[in-house]
């Protein structure tokens, strides 16, 4: 007489508002105005601001965090396509994809947040060979599992142009050692998992 359960959907709004939220920093520049901010620094003008309105977005992990999050940022103007195993037609998404089609995918789009759980078949999803597929200065947001992205070839995406930048809530070596590269680049924002 055990019930068994699970937590799926607990982190749904939460994870999915995270997404946004690190996609809203890099457009509204916010790190920057913190930075001025704590420099007690009035720096009008200072920044390239841009919107998400009218960008496209590309969440692989379809799932529930993916469906909220489509909702979100379809409802502030971005054009949505999802990444899942079976590429099965969601209404919280403009197209769908299967994960062996993510190289068809990515090219499109401006920014992509991956949700994927890790499995065999994600581990190291996105690989030197998955981020030369991506649009040039996109952005890359990972709040999935570390293990999903081969680091190495994340940090060369982010020094060669193809990511302009990255939002990275998990990392392959959690915590985060105090010497990785990672902490110093400008163009990364962390979240500790």
């Amino acid at each position: 007489n055990i019930i068994l359960t699970n937590s799926k959907g607990l982190h749904t709004e939460h994870m999915s508002e995270h997404a946004l939220a690190m996609i809203l920093a890099h457009t509204r520049q916010l790190d920057l105005a913190i930075k001025r901010q704590e420099e007690h620094k009035w720096s009008q003008g200072e920044g390239t601001f841009t919107t998400v309105h009218g960008k496209s977005l590309c969440i692989v992990g379809a799932g529930s965090i993916g469906s909220a999050l489509a909702r979100k940022a379809s409802a502030m103007g971005m054009t949505v396509t999802g990444v899942s195993r079976s590429g099965k037609e969601n209404s919280n998404y403009q197209k769908m994809y299967q994960q062996k089609d993510l190289k068809i995918a990515l090219p499109d789009a401006d920014v992509v947040v991956l949700l994927t759980p890790l499995t065999h078949e994600t581990h190291h999803l996105f690989d030197a060979d998955i981020f030369a597929a991506m649009k040039k200065q996109s952005v890359f947001i990972n709040i999935s599992r570390g293990e999903t992205v081969d680091e190495t070839a994340l940090i060369e995406a982010l020094t060669n142009g193809t990511l302009i930048f990255a939002g990275l809530d998990v990392f392959q070596e959690e915590p985060l050692g105090e010497s990785s590269i990672f902490w110093g680049m400008p163009n990364v924002l962390i979240t500790p998992h």
